[in-house]
């Protein structure tokens, strides 16, 4: 949108994207041809014995959330619809769990959380929401991202439920749930490997309008336009459902080497194109990490052949801001330069704009410090837009 603004021109855009996805994915046999270890890893997927093991594993990928759904009690006793009882401790959030009472746990774990609509002058241990009005209209309830998959109840009733850690969780409470008085909002929250969280400096509040968000200064997840806001962070009960063993994760094909590039990549690079845009770089931010660069400028090359365009524009994002290193598995070893991984990414995505018709976008400001997915895409796009547009008109 930007650049047909500044153009006039009709634009078009190639979409061949996969979350989570390492480099080696996006790099033909000939690009890896230095690298032996990542073609073995991927002549793996050539053999029909070790497919059978992966397609079996893989069709099992669900049954580690089965076991513990059957071992689950508030199933089987519907805590959603239950007061909490003396065996439920206090817990304050958003926190990630290691750092409070809760600790590194596996399996399942309940939260709740009462609050009040109406006139409540002697109400001063739950949020107040003083607009009895609010019952008769659909309300927004926003509680920001958790770790790893949650079904969320208000009054007992089911209002949403999101099946992974990172999209928001921003659920509707229908008009006629809420009521005048005491309501509760219940979390049945699934942790696959120790490290549950509702994350820190997101909004935990329902409220009613229009709004725009933001992030503030101080990385605290914001709304402007709301009306009846109440906040819900501070103290909730827990009490742990099912225990279990870390979650036994599936075997993403996509991610071997040379598998986005046979599946994806190499069929669109036929069509003529005037540049590569490039945003990744958060899965290499591990042990082979100190591979990047080398990587990196044998796809450049590797793209340019298969383009037929020596110098075909390569326009790479530097990895935004971003403060859940520890949680995401983006690694908080030290390396060279006493960097940690996320940083030396970034480092090395800056040596890369050096080269010949590379370019890096600058990204300070952009991304947000807890959320790997930052939701602002705008600013990026148009920073995209300004590099293409200086190129255009060369």
């Amino acid at each position: 949108k930007k650049l047909r603004s500044e153009t006039g021109l009709p634009v078009g855009i190639i979409d061949a994207t996969y979350g989570g996805s390492p480099i080696a994915a996006w790099m033909s046999r000939d690009m890896l041809s230095d690298y032996p270890d990542l073609l073995a890893e991927a002549d793996k997927y050539c053999d029909k014995a070790y497919m059978d093991k992966v397609n079996e594993i893989n069709s099992h990928w669900g049954d580690w959330r089965e076991s513990v759904a059957s071992m689950d009690p508030g199933f089987k006793e519907h805590w959603e619809k239950s007061e909490a009882d003396g065996s439920w401790k206090s817990v304050t959030l958003p926190a990630f769990f290691t750092e409070t009472s809760i600790g590194r746990v596996t399996g399942t774990v309940w939260l709740k959380k009462k609050f009040y609509i109406g006139n409540a002058s002697d109400v001063s241990d739950m949020p107040v929401c003083e607009n009895e009005d609010i019952t008769g209209s659909d309300v927004h309830l926003w509680l920001g991202t958790m770790n790893d998959s949650d079904i969320t109840y208000v009054n007992g009733v089911e209002v949403g439920r999101t099946e992974y850690c990172y999209p928001p969780r921003r659920y509707t409470i229908p008009a006629g749930l809420l009521k005048k008085g005491v309501n509760e909002i219940t979390i049945r929250l699934i942790v696959e490997h120790g490290m549950g969280r509702v994350t820190s400096h997101k909004l935990l509040a329902f409220f009613t309008g229009d709004t725009k968000r933001y992030i503030d200064a101080d990385d605290n997840e914001c709304v402007e336009g709301a009306g009846d806001l109440t906040r819900l962070d501070g103290e909730w009960l827990y009490k742990m459902g099912a225990e279990s063993s870390d979650a036994t994760g599936g075997v993403f094909l996509c991610y071997a080497p040379t598998s986005l590039y046979n599946g994806v990549l190499d069929p669109v690079l036929k069509y003529t194109v005037g540049a590569f845009m490039w945003y990744q770089g958060e899965s290499n931010t591990g042990e082979d990490r100190r591979q990047y660069y080398d990587l990196s400028v044998k796809q450049i090359e590797g793209i340019r052949e298969m383009t037929g365009d020596a110098d075909l524009p390569y326009i790479l994002a530097r990895l935004p801001k971003f403060g859940l290193n520890e949680y995401e598995g983006a690694g908080n070893g030290v390396g060279e330069e006493s960097l940690d991984g996320w940083s030396y990414i970034q480092m090395i995505q800056c040596r890369l704009g050096e080269l010949d018709n590379v370019y890096t976008v600058d990204t300070k400001g952009m991304g947000e410090a807890y959320d790997l997915h930052p939701q602002d895409k705008k600013p990026l796009g148009e920073e995209y837009a300004k590099i293409l547009y200086s190129i255009l008109k060369r």
